[in-house]
């Protein structure tokens, strides 16, 4: 009685340190604890932050099918619908059945032209803004629009306009702030009660659906209208037990949840990646030089990325210090224990992220920007687990990956990066963003050292 009374005691407290400085309060807790320990953040039922990667697998996998997206998950589906990041069971087992032919290897190849042709559109417009030299970006904002442009062409090929794209990423913004604001406040005033800030979202949703109906009745309508887009395919696609198709309201669901997973996350990886680079310019010259070599040597875009080794390391580094999502969380369905901790069903267990890829107890120098410690791989599976982990694995993580590359080798071939500010604080949304914009100064490359041989045979023919 008297620990229950503690625990409500300290609630208030725990309630505000979480809503103010969540990822100092999940460190502070994990630097403190080896295992499991009651975090006590909501006043309805018991919250536990897992605090070593054997107890995170026993949620995502020993036990898994015992642990589900629960009532933390709800502000979530309010907003943007069961689309397959947030549901379970045999729901969700029906729907990824149905949406992983879209994503199969072997169809990757199939959207790499359109993701060429938006990177290109964005590296001849920087073209043109660097002209006479070095300009200022925010690189945050400029990845934004890059992967809104790619999601958007992949899901819908032409049939969305300039403004409307531009609606549909300022829509994506208010999600991320809404939904952020109903997972970390238990107390937030609820989606239905009238304020100003709900009436304001809810015309901002309206207007995402009214384009999201407006592209779905016109593919509908016209069978002369077939695109080999992500769209098409989801409307093609069949449950192969059940012979069932995709409602409307589940299809807009699914699509809103790939424009969240499409944009925000592989922008946030860039944005970052060109941000440490500048700082860590030794890394910066090897990634170039990479690239360079990769193109000179292959003749396809997924035969260079694919000889991005060192490139690859500075991914998997800045999604260890940045990852696409720094905190999870599961719901226990029945009773458990883990180590030794009696865990009511109805519970909410912590999955951090982020504090597990920057614990000194596994990582040396966990603070440091460190590619190469990616050149060993012998760690505990959920020491490192930047796309979740178990059955629930990201769907698109091998998507994200060639989207990540291509930019990478468009942009580094065509310009430098200079921070405006060396240091910049993450700010804690579902990703972590960078905080208030990520200015660099961009400025375009004037020698290009690829192709080696080439080069020096046209400099001797010059002397």
């Amino acid at each position: 009685m008297k620990k229950k009374i503690l625990k409500y005691y300290r609630l208030p407290a725990n309630i505000k340190e979480f809503m103010s400085v969540p990822d100092t309060f999940v460190t502070r807790h994990l630097r403190k604890n080896d295992s499991i320990v009651d975090v006590g953040l909501f006043p309805s039922f018991d919250s536990f932050l897992l605090c070593n990667p054997d107890e995170i697998e026993h949620v995502y996998l020993k036990n898994g099918k015992q642990y589900q997206r629960g009532v933390l998950f709800d502000p979530i589906r309010k907003i943007i619908g069961n689309g397959l990041p947030i549901i379970d069971g045999d729901f969700w087992r029906k729907q990824r059945r149905m949406m992983q032919p879209a994503f199969h290897n072997q169809v990757l190849p199939l959207y790499a032209n359109e993701i060429s042709l938006a990177i290109k559109e964005m590296v001849n417009n920087w073209k043109e803004l660097t002209k006479n030299g070095t300009t200022t970006l925010n690189i945050e904002d400029e990845m934004m629009n890059l992967t809104s442009n790619i999601t958007l062409r992949l899901l819908f090929s032409s049939e969305i306009s300039r403004d409307k794209q531009d609606k549909a990423v300022f829509v994506l913004n208010e999600i991320n702030k809404k939904s952020l604001k109903h997972i970390t406040n238990p107390l937030a005033i609820p989606m239905w009660v009238p304020t100003l800030e709900n009436i304001r979202f809810k015309k901002h949703m309206n207007e995402i659906h009214e384009i999201m109906d407006e592209v779905i009745e016109k593919r509908k309508s016209d069978s002369n209208n077939y695109k080999e887009d992500l769209l098409q395919m989801l409307l093609d696609s069949v449950d192969d037990e059940t012979g069932e198709t995709m409602s409307e309201e589940q299809l807009k669901s699914e699509i809103l949840n790939l424009f969240i997973a499409g944009t925000e996350t592989t922008a946030s990886v860039l944005a970052w990646t060109f941000h440490l680079l500048a700082n860590h310019k030794n890394d910066e010259k090897r990634v170039r030089e990479e690239i360079e070599n990769a193109v000179s040597e292959k003749s396809s875009d997924l035969e260079i990325i694919r000889n991005l080794n060192f490139t690859n390391n500075v991914m998997q580094e800045i999604m260890r210090i940045y990852p696409p999502a720094w905190l999870l969380a599961r719901e226990a369905m029945s009773d458990d224990e883990i180590n030794g901790l009696k865990i009511k069903k109805g519970s909410q267990l912590l999955i951090p992220i982020r504090g597990m890829h920057m614990d000194p107890k596994y990582w040396d120098e966990p603070e440091k920007f460190m590619p190469d410690r990616f050149n060993v791989s012998n760690r505990h599976k959920f020491v490192y687990f930047p796309f979740g982990g178990g059955p629930h694995l990201c769907m698109g993580k091998e998507f994200a990956r060639m989207e990540y590359f291509l930019t990478m080798k468009e942009v580094m071939l065509e310009f430098e990066f200079e921070n405006v500010k060396s240091i910049v604080e993450p700010e804690i949304l579902i990703s972590l963003r960078p905080k208030g914009g990520l200015f660099m100064n961009v400025t375009k490359r004037t020698t290009k050292t690829f192709n080696k041989e080439k080069n020096q045979q046209q400099l001797e023919v010059n002397q």
